[in-house]
């Protein structure tokens, strides 16, 4: 899911791209929330899962990554491809400078753009395939992607207020990008054991998409997905990483935030299921670390 940013700059193909650095006295911080793990690391982004492509370029500094339980350290030169529905969190040195590219798109938007290359496209974008993780920085190709997502960048640059023609050139940018990844790197077959996992994933997006307004409980979940509610339990926090109604909740706020500005706050509680105004703000709190006042007042 894109983030309120990426969507208030540019919202007309589900592409995004930008810089995030971290530790420079004199660059701003990235506005999600960093958690100091302990002495020497911090989190920069807390684990969870999406349907996009997600791509990094590393420029400066170290990005540990954890992928599906699998740790992996990135340096400069380094390129991380994190596939739809791979649970993954990262964090970075608390001392030092930190700064990647980033770039994040959704795959299954081109799967009728490239002919036959299309189905490979719609079955990574289902999580049937996928790339590997790392592309190390001695690689002939890590320097070839890396001039890509360049390409990628600037386009999206000149997409964000520009014209329609702008974005048939930031669309050809990344259709050029997939057509690397796609020729170039071998494509790796999930087993039946993560094929079950990535349907189970895909069940939960769509039926929390659908209904989040509604009074969700993990019963009914679990009933209409046909589970036991102790074993949908155990599923869904290997899967995703937290309980249901914590990930129901996360997503409500999510939706408000890009979707409701300027909406009466206790209207936008209704709104996004919350019947009771109180514990709207205390989750909207606990989420965002701000009050839904303070936080739409300030943004």
């Amino acid at each position: 899911m894109l983030t309120e940013d990426e969507i208030s700059k540019y919202s007309r193909m589900p592409i995004s791209s930008w810089f995030s650095t971290f530790g420079h006295p004199e660059i701003s911080e990235p506005k999600w929330d960093k958690v100091e793990r302990n002495d020497t690391v911090r989190m920069v982004f807390q684990s969870h899962m999406h349907n996009e492509i997600e791509i990094h370029q590393i420029h400066s500094g170290t990005l540990y990554v954890e992928i599906n339980g699998r740790a992996y350290t990135l340096t400069p030169g380094d390129i991380l491809i994190i596939n739809p529905y791979e649970l993954h969190q990262g964090e970075i040195p608390i001392a030092g400078v930190t700064s990647y590219a980033h770039v994040v798109l959704d795959p299954w938007y081109f799967t009728g753009c490239c002919g036959i290359a299309g189905e490979e496209i719609r079955r990574i974008s289902a999580g049937e395939f996928h790339f590997p993780n790392v592309i190390d920085a001695s690689s002939p190709l890590a320097g070839e992607i890396r001039t890509l997502l360049d390409d990628v960048h600037s386009a999206f640059t000149d997409a964000v207020g520009g014209s329609s023609g702008d974005d048939c050139m930031l669309a050809a940018a990344v259709i050029r990008l997939l057509g690397t990844l796609l020729k170039k790197i071998p494509i790796l077959r999930e087993g039946d054991a993560v094929d079950r996992k990535n349907q189970f994933v895909h069940s939960i997006q769509l039926y929390v998409q659908q209904y989040f307004r509604n009074n969700l409980t993990t019963e009914k979940i679990a009933a209409d997905l046909g589970y036991n509610k102790s074993y949908f339990c155990k599923l869904f926090k290997q899967n995703l990483g937290m309980p249901f109604l914590q990930y129901v909740n996360e997503y409500r706020i999510r939706y408000a935030i890009v979707w409701y500005r300027g909406y009466p706050l206790t209207e936008i509680a209704g709104e996004i299921g919350f019947k009771d105004y109180s514990y709207f703000a205390r989750v909207f709190k606990k989420y965002t670390g701000m009050t839904p006042h303070a936080y739409f007042n300030a943004h």
